[in-house]
């Protein structure tokens, strides 16, 4: 983004504060100076594992329409051949996600990094450079902004707002999607340990005094 600064590509840059604390920063604009959004059409995240993901569904639900994000990973793609962008619905939260209710296409972009939050992390710098050399030559004109947002979509899930906080469903969930849950668990800071202590705590009856320790 510093870069996209210095060459003079337009936009608006944010800076957020306390994205792995809660997404602070960004909440804070949604509340209290969501003016400072107006008139913006689509929110860019760069902050996605991987080198292919155009992040179409948050812990919002659906954030940015199929369209958009096709238009995008297609004009990534044709801006350099080794990209293979493409939609992705397993996005769980950062910041583009308090936008949602405000800005009609909000996304998540793969910018090569993997192993996340943790001490291994590693960042491929050749794709991102790459990545970099393609936003400063993008057409914007050729995205597609089609998505409302007024209207809040969950339609990855199929399920509706009267069963939110149902345990039952929620665990039916949980197992219709087990590689999505436990990667919004590890992004929260859940251990495989974490989880094996909680086994064992509720293997004991549920007497065991367990609380995992949940950090960013």
């Amino acid at each position: 983004m510093l870069n996209m600064i210095a060459a003079g590509r337009p936009g608006l840059y944010l800076f957020h504060r306390g994205e792995e604390q809660g997404c602070l920063g960004s909440r804070w604009i949604q509340r209290h100076t969501p003016d400072l959004l107006k008139d913006i059409d689509a929110a860019i995240a760069f902050d996605r594992a991987g080198s292919g993901d155009v992040i179409t569904h948050q812990s919002y639900g659906r954030t940015c329409s199929d369209a958009f994000a096709i238009s995008l990973a297609s004009a990534l793609n044709g801006l350099n051949p080794g990209f293979r962008y493409r939609p992705d619905d397993t996005g769980v939260y950062t910041d583009t996600n308090e936008y949602a209710g405000l800005i009609p296409e909000c996304t998540n972009l793969s910018v090569g990094y993997q192993g996340q939050h943790g001490p291994r992390e590693t960042l491929d710098v050749d794709h991102c450079e790459k990545l970099l050399a393609a936003m400063l030559r993008l057409d914007a004109s050729l995205l597609v902004i089609e998505r409302d947002p007024s209207k809040q979509e969950d339609d990855r899930w199929g399920w509706h707002d009267h069963y939110y906080g149902h345990r039952d469903d929620f665990a039916d969930a949980i197992a219709e999607y087990p590689l999505l849950a436990a990667q919004m668990l590890e992004e929260c800071g859940l251990t495989l340990d974490d989880f094996r202590m909680a086994i064992w705590a509720e293997e004991m009856g549920g007497d065991a005094d367990y609380r995992p320790l949940m950090a960013s």
